[in-house]
């Protein structure tokens, strides 16, 4: 019988510290010291329904009768005169105030609560918050949120540890979208913060469940509380058919080309008169150098995301290599541009386009003493949109000459 007992006990024990496994929260010590405005405040003594106890299970809805003991010390010398409160409860559910007194510290004093559990499965903290004003004016979001201010828990129902949230692409016309969502919140309440991250940088999406895809490259969207938090993340590469959204901004050039002297926007709609040809467009270096001193090489385009030279830059690279060769006083600066997206990857980005087209000319016979290197990144774009398509031109290497 003795042995059956122990068993038990021990499986008892064993599920007990499973549950707490699965859920992954804290009990708090049965003396709680807490930090607050260079005040320490120490809970003890702590009673759950007749329990001296940290840790409670509960059904939803039922009766918690609770109570603990409180004393202040001084920690420091901030604001000696203020007067403060201290309160304690579940945060966004029930508070009470226990105690409004100036200085630093007071005896300990009794302070109990009696309140409805929650409706919902789940682990709530029972935590210490305060304040600095004249009087106690209770609000259920005094209490902190943070499990390091807690110094009980109670479990409520049998609550299903799992989070789990989804991200999904879907396709509207020729723009594509993500959209994310809970499926499973987890034991800590319900996720109500959205946050967005593209290739680790923060997007400036927060809590909208939907956001246009701009670039290429993994996506990741977090739902959090004060307590938790998870993320699911969403690959979108160069081998999708889908076009990636177009993103609206306060004036949408998208369809406009910035005029590189003058910084106005040229409209170049249907009703565009015909002009004499621009030396501009020519593809053939000679040209550009007896007519520009700052040109773009337009072979000179690279694919999204790298560095690479195309097969088809090749041959104006080459063609300005032999120049420089037959010219050997010419020293050229090189200025790497890229599309729109994170400015400090695409610096760095438009550093290494550069990089490899320097590389390139030397390879061929050119000195690297006459070339020079800038990398602006998305700074200076020719086309300002998030459309990919649109943006391909600010991809691009441009030359200026320094000496002829």
């Amino acid at each position: 019988m003795r042995n059956t007992l122990s068993y038990i006990v021990l499986v008892l024990i064993i599920g007990f510290q499973s549950t707490q496994a699965q859920d992954n929260f804290i009990i708090p010590p049965s003396v709680k010291t807490i930090d607050y405005a260079n005040r320490e405040l120490t809970f003890s003594e702590v009673t759950m329904n007749g329990k001296k106890t940290t840790y409670l299970e509960v059904e939803k809805g039922e009766t918690i009768k609770m109570k603990t003991r409180i004393r202040s010390t001084k920690d420091g010398d901030y604001c000696p005169g203020c007067i403060v409160q201290v309160y304690w409860g579940i945060n966004g559910f029930t508070s009470t105030c226990a105690k409004s007194f100036g200085g630093y510290s007071f005896s300990k004093k009794k302070s109990k609560h009696t309140f409805q559990a929650p409706m919902k499965d789940g682990i709530y903290y029972i935590t210490m918050g305060g304040s600095l004003e004249f009087s106690c004016k209770n609000n259920i979001d005094r209490p902190r949120c943070e499990s390091e201010y807690a110094f009980a828990v109670i479990k409520v129902g049998n609550p299903d540890p799992e989070q789990n949230i989804t991200v999904v692409k879907e396709k509207r016309d020729t723009s594509v979208f993500l959209k994310t969502k809970v499926t499973k919140p987890g034991s800590f309440g319900e996720l109500d913060k959205v946050e967005w991250f593209f290739k680790g940088e923060k997007l400036a999406f927060d809590n909208q469940q939907e956001i246009p895809v701009t670039e290429f490259g993994t996506y990741t969207a977090t739902w959090s509380n004060c307590l938790t938090r998870v993320s699911a993340s969403i690959d979108y590469t160069t081998n999708e058919e889908d076009t990636p959204a177009s993103v609206g901004v306060a004036e949408d050039f998208s369809d406009e080309v910035i005029d590189r002297n003058t910084g106005m926007a040229e409209d170049l709609g249907p009703n565009a008169t015909a002009e004499e040809p621009d030396p501009s467009d020519s593809t053939d270096i000679a040209v550009l150098l007896e007519n520009y001193d700052t040109f773009v090489l337009k072979d000179l385009i690279f694919d999204l995301d790298r560095a690479t030279i195309k097969p088809e830059a090749q041959k104006v690279l080459n063609q300005l290599s032999q120049i420089m060769k037959d010219q050997p006083s010419m020293v050229i600066l090189l200025e790497g541009h890229t599309a729109i997206g994170n400015a400090r990857q695409n610096k760095k980005l438009s550093e290494r386009r550069v990089a490899s087209t320097k590389k390139y000319l030397v390879n061929q016979g050119v000195s690297k003493r006459n070339i020079q290197t800038k990398g602006w990144g998305q700074e200076k774009p020719l086309i300002v949109t998030r459309d990919i398509t649109k943006g391909r031109i600010n991809r691009r290497v441009e030359i200026q000459i320094l000496a002829r």
